[in-house]
């Protein structure tokens, strides 16, 4: 197999990933690799979430895209929004955001919905509404 085929995602995934490692972690990364770093190391150091070999990186995408939607949208797209504002917001405005985005959330379709599966214990059939 070609090591960049192999490695494509995991390299890939890097560019936005220095943000959630260490910056010790991230300056060797940086200035010591030179070349294309293993899969498995950069798994090891949390820069990737998931390592799949390549026969079944089409199959495990797929999976988690179905995944993601059928989860409720709405509360992913505050999650993700929220997220990125941590990275230059101070704890006080995330925590006022995070209890603004509460207040919306409870009042969505898809909450009621994961609140009434919960209860008949069945899978919850989100709308993104």
């Amino acid at each position: 197999m070609n090591f960049l085929k192999e490695h494509y995602a995991a390299q890939n995934s890097f560019i936005y990933s220095s943000f959630f490692i260490s910056f010790v972690i991230a300056t060797q990364i940086q200035i010591i690799f030179t070349e294309p770093i293993p899969a498995e190391r950069l798994y090891h150091l949390g820069v990737v979430n998931y390592l799949y070999p390549l026969e079944k990186l089409q199959e495990e995408t797929t999976k988690l895209a179905l995944k993601l939607a059928m989860g409720p949208g709405k509360s992913f797209g505050k999650q993700k929004k929220l997220i990125d504002q941590a990275l230059s917001a101070s704890l006080a405005e995330i925590l006022e955001q995070e209890r603004l985005i509460q207040t919306l959330m409870v009042q969505t379709e898809d909450h009621q919905e994961g609140i009434t599966a919960f209860i008949e214990k069945r899978k919850p059939e989100f709308k993104g509404k």
